[in-house]
């Protein structure tokens, strides 16, 4: 996303940057399914979908390599452009690598858009993307392998039509997991006599065990 303007009107910093159309890469998704469903699939439909994925995947490396992480990876969060090009937005949630996380006031979510919404505070993203580690509110494990996993979820939805999680009530889910998998991880390591360092501290369902 280009930034073409970073300035100061007296004491309110401002930006300016290049206005986005286009739908975004769930509503094409939807169509996909959707045709398909009918019975009038295009027979490129599936391919441009997953260049877009690649597309994507391309930007986050770069993000990547300046050490920023978009924590908030969902389809809905990305544009499709009049000329195949794909725009990842919403860099809202965004945090460099080795950084603190400044407070966030708690975004409560609404009933009609659970699941989708993002949601700040302990937890920052979105329930039915989110990886493990972040059901379970770990902040300090997020890295890039957390964006890794979102790419894994919009690789999902592109095959199934469908979010990995259902609804807001998966997160909680997810995190009871994410620490019985922990604790269990930790008891077969003790009996095995593997006692390293890494084996403690990775349960086997976080991302940062792939």
């Amino acid at each position: 996303m280009p930034v073409y303007e970073v300035h100061r009107d007296g004491s309110r910093p401002f930006y300016t940057m290049k206005l986005v159309k286009g739908e975004t890469l769930s509503k094409a998704i939807r169509w996909h399914h959707e045709q398909s469903r009918a019975g009038h699939e295009d027979p490129l439909s599936l391919p441009r979908l997953l260049n877009v994925f690649v597309n994507v995947c391309e930007a986050l490396a770069y993000a990547h390599s300046r050490g920023i992480i978009h924590r908030d990876l969902k389809p809905e969060n990305i544009v499709l452009g009049d000329y195949g090009e794909a725009i990842v937005l919403d860099w809202g949630l965004a945090k460099q690598i080795g950084s603190a996380d400044e407070e966030t006031a708690p975004v409560l979510l609404t009933e009609d858009a659970q699941s989708q919404a993002t949601r700040q505070g302990a937890t920052p993203g979105t329930p039915a993307y989110m990886s493990p580690e972040q059901a379970a509110g770990r902040v300090d494990l997020l890295d890039q392998r957390t964006d890794i996993y979102g790419l894994g979820t919009i690789l999902f939805e592109i095959l199934t039509g469908q979010a990995p999680h259902s609804s807001a009530s998966s997160a909680p889910l997810r995190e009871k997991e994410f620490h019985a998998e922990a604790q269990s991880s930790q008891s077969q390591n003790r009996e095995s006599g593997d006692e390293s360092p890494h084996s403690k501290a990775a349960p086997r369902l976080s991302i940062h065990d792939l």
